[in-house]
């Protein structure tokens, strides 16, 4: 068994060697994705307050249009059905 080992010996060095270079490689993903995660969450942030002013927008204009589409069906009923065509 000894020489079992004394035999693989080389085979396990160039596996230690493979491992290594593998967990340098993802080491240096890890801290990759990291920064490009907060990067992300930034993006988010801004996104989030986007949409809430988006949405405050949106209720302000359907609020008008609520108010304005009554005068307008108003109006429209007191032009001459002939000036429609």
């Amino acid at each position: 068994m000894k020489k079992e080992l004394i035999a693989l010996q080389p085979q396990l060095m160039e596996a230690a060697k493979v491992t290594q270079a593998m967990i340098e490689v993802i080491e240096k993903e890890s801290k990759e994705v990291e920064i490009k995660s907060e990067l992300v969450k930034e993006d988010e942030a801004v996104a989030h307050v986007q949409a809430e002013e988006a949405t405050a927008i949106k209720a302000d204009c359907m609020g008008d249009l609520a108010s304005a589409l009554p005068q307008l069906e108003s109006k429209y009923k007191l032009l001459p059905q002939k000036a429609l065509y």
